[in-house]
């Protein structure tokens, strides 16, 4: 297993498909917004229900927006999104799960075969899993 990998099994609790796709997530925003975890705000659009919402803590690892600094919120919206700003609120960047792929975790979730899915949530394209939006 990749160390980030475990960091993010150490992290959560365990591996799962949410928890990775978040980490992503929040890598782009680095990438985007720039690395440093105090000059962006993150707010997801998840809620606070399972497992959902484990989207949340892979933002939180990867970001560096987390509850305790108050720069992450977590509303119900019911889906795995993230808007993340950079400190003066100049630049945005949405980032959302492609439609398709919520659908297909529901379907490996029923199944129980999540260890080849969450390989692909780790090693897909960027663009096979998010939409991003810049403004």
């Amino acid at each position: 297993m990749d160390d980030e990998l475990r960091l993010i099994e150490r992290f959560h609790g365990h591996i799962g498909p949410y928890a990775i796709l978040g980490h992503r997530a929040g890598q782009i925003a680095n990438r985007v917004l720039g690395r440093d975890p105090f000059a962006k705000r993150a707010t997801v659009h998840t809620g606070t229900a399972p497992p959902l919402s484990c989207f949340i803590d892979g933002i939180q690892l990867a970001s560096g927006c987390t509850m305790g600094k108050g720069n992450i919120v977590a509303i119900d919206g019911g889906e795995a999104r993230a808007v993340f700003s950079d400190g003066q609120g100049k630049r945005t960047l949405e980032v959302r799960l492609r439609r398709e792929v919520p659908a297909r975790i529901r379907e490996v979730f029923e199944s129980g075969d999540q260890e080849a899915f969450c390989e692909w949530c780790w090693t897909a394209p960027e663009t096979d899993i998010f939409e991003v939006v810049e403004r």
